[in-house]
């Protein structure tokens, strides 16, 4: 019987991989629509991560811990979504997954997960969601390296769109870092006083 079931999970897992994801990129309108953050990025980490907890378990087969590739990227550009300077894109094994590549840059439609467990939501993108590599925004690129179809630049329609853009947060205008310098400056100058004023 452990055989069987064993024969079994091995061959969904193997078909699983072996389906391929066929679909066309949705329409710019429905790509703005569903994404909750927009933003030119450049990978600067990929890495496994599994979930915390076992999930997905059912009568048949036991609840187990997911795993995800998770992709950070360093946002240069900013049209929709958060002040945040560096997004995780959380991709699962399948076809329909985005093809990232460490160090390369992206025009990246990233959707937002329901809350999970530990009150975090994910970032996710997929094969037809309008994301592309920047590298296709190239003339010479467009003219010698057809894609299909798949060379479509979204960025003047982005910048009509979304005039302001998003700023994203850095040392300088996050008010968080400053107001954490603010008070440490004025402890220090406190105790600085104080010994002054023992002696």
């Amino acid at each position: 019987m452990r055989i069987l079931i064993s024969t079994i999970i091995l061959f969904a897992v193997l078909g699983s991989k072996v389906h391929a994801c066929s679909c066309s990129a949705i329409p710019y309108e429905e790509a703005v629509e569903n994404a909750s953050e927009i933003f030119i990025g450049k990978v600067i980490k990929i890495e496994l991560e599994k979930d915390l907890f076992p999930s997905g378990g059912d009568d048949f087969f036991p609840a187990i811990r997911r795993q995800f590739w998770v992709v950070t990227l360093e946002v240069s550009k900013k049209w929709k979504g958060s002040k945040k300077s560096r997004i995780q894109v959380k991709q699962t094994f399948n076809s329909c997954e985005y093809p990232f590549t460490f160090g390369g840059e992206y025009l990246v439609f990233a959707e937002t997960s329901d809350l999970r467990w530990n009150g975090s939501r994910n970032h996710w993108t997929w094969l037809c969601s309008r994301t592309i590599n920047t590298y296709y925004f190239n003339e010479w690129v467009n003219e010698y390296d057809s894609t299909d179809g798949w060379d479509f630049d979204d960025r003047e329609l982005l910048d009509n769109q979304f005039p302001d853009g998003v700023r994203t947060a850095s040392f300088f205008n996050n008010w968080f870092i400053w107001l954490t310098f603010f008070i440490a400056s004025i402890s220090l100058f406190l105790q600085y006083m104080r010994k002054r004023n023992a002696l």
